[in-house]
């Protein structure tokens, strides 16, 4: 019977040098090299197409514009998910080799795990890097915040799926519950599968077929222990977490430097926590597929100091990035003004000025819609991203009377919509992205 290893914070601890220089060098990586490199391309080859962004609707139209800019999509595509894939072999090779009982320096650690990396590449197929992005995915409920995969954080579920299940709540929530039951069972039964294809580089039929037979008739045992090691995980974070939340909390009531300075400090401890999250995750489960436990580490002053000099380079990028976070939103933060006078209202208009990106115009009639919107001309990138990226303004919503689908459909072509089959609404996206919702009145 399959027994966990204990993970003793203080290994943990004695690891953190390994542990934070890895994971920090994976993720800096990803979000300042290839992130602002991937958007470059992808905005390059659209701006080729003439659509404004990519969707369920335009895909289509999008990729037969041109057969080069289609090849490039592809391309662009499949590069994404290598990046993914090596992120993701890099994370569990690393909690792999801290798990292997040699006690290894940081530069031998970092050595051994770029060098099994490049191995498993050599070795992987597409059969195994579709297996290992599925898989990650099928888990994707339980861990988009703990593993915080670029790509995989992409997949939202679309704004229109989501009224619909709060405006039918039983059926929604059974609808919810089944799906990630069913999601997590799966899970649990390829799941074994992940140290054959990525230790022993076994196939995938070979990986799934020995998973299946050793969860076999153990489905709920297995399933619980893959509980209870997430849950596990959310309460270490949350745990470090909520002092710092309370401590903010206080340090708000004061005046805006100390606030500031409170933020920063609270924000590099976050990140430091989140850190620690993601290898008490990796490791746990990890060590909980392959039977090993975490490594005795000698106690030498020479990696005592090398521990603290990792943990300090990477708190000084937190802070900074923190600082950056905090106070540039501070610079135009809108001043408002109460006039305690008035008592009540007899009648009253509410109205807003909507900021459009330079050279683009809204798919909005600003006569039909005036004097409630009015649109000004803008500049900055956060005036036309997607919605789920920065808190602002996300939707719309329109009573119309005259509720003309076909124009519609035509006025809203290019930037993609969504129709339910009751066809009763329309949403659609504004050239800024903004969603806009029509409905008969």
């Amino acid at each position: 019977m399959m027994k966990q290893q204990r993970l003793g914070f203080q290994k943990l601890y004695q690891n953190l040098d390994k542990i934070l220089f890895l994971f920090f060098i994976i993720f800096m990586l990803t979000e300042y090299a290839w992130l602002p490199f991937n958007s470059w391309a992808a905005g390059t080859l659209l701006r080729q197409t003439g659509y404004q962004f990519l969707s369920y609707n335009n895909v289509v139209g999008v990729l037969s514009s041109h057969p080069l800019v289609t090849l490039a999509f592809v391309l662009l595509f499949l590069a994404n998910l290598l990046v993914a894939y090596v992120q993701i072999t890099l994370l569990f090779l690393g909690a792999h080799n801290l798990l292997t009982q040699e006690k290894r320096t940081l530069l031998k650690f970092t050595k051994k795990t770029i060098a099994d990396s490049l191995l498993t590449l050599k070795q992987a197929r597409p059969s195994k890097i579709l297996f290992v992005l599925l898989y990650i995915a099928l888990l994707f409920p339980f861990l988009r915040k703990i593993l915080k995969i670029y790509y995989l954080n992409k997949i939202l579920v679309p704004n229109f799926i989501l009224t619909y299940l709060k405006e039918t709540y039983f059926w929604g929530a059974v609808v919810l519950t089944l799906l990630v039951w069913l999601m997590l069972l799966i899970a649990v039964k390829l799941m074994f599968a992940l140290p054959k294809i990525f230790f022993e580089n076994s196939s995938v039929r070979e990986a799934v077929q020995f998973s299946l037979e050793k969860t076999k008739k153990r489905t709920f045992f297995y399933s619980w222990q893959l509980f209870w090691i997430v849950t596990k995980t959310f309460l270490f974070f949350f745990g470090m977490a909520l002092p710092l939340f309370l401590l903010q909390h206080v340090a708000d009531g004061h005046s805006n430097q100390v606030a500031t300075i409170a933020g920063v400090m609270n924000y590099v401890l976050l990140k430091n926590a989140h850190y620690l999250m993601l290898s008490y995750f990796l490791i746990k489960f990890v060590s909980f597929l392959t039977e090993q436990g975490l490594a005795d580490c000698p106690r030498r002053k020479f990696d005592r100091v090398l521990r603290w000099l990792v943990i300090s380079i990477a708190s000084i990028f937190f802070a900074v990035e923190g600082y950056m976070y905090l106070i540039f939103p501070l610079e135009t933060v809108p001043e408002f003004y109460s006039n305690t006078s008035i008592k009540y209202v007899s009648q009253f208009e509410v109205s807003m000025e909507l900021r459009m990106p330079e050279g683009t115009e809204s798919l909005l009639d600003s006569k039909g819609v005036a004097p409630a919107i009015i649109f000004t001309k803008g500049q900055g990138p956060d005036l036309a991203v997607e919605n789920n990226v920065t808190w602002d303004l996300t939707m719309l919503k329109f009573l119309v009377r005259n509720f003309d689908l076909t124009s519609l459909r035509k006025k809203f072509e290019k930037t993609g919509y969504f129709v339910p089959k009751s066809e009763k609404f329309f949403l659609g996206k504004d050239t800024n992205n903004i969603e806009l919702w029509f409905e008969e009145a």
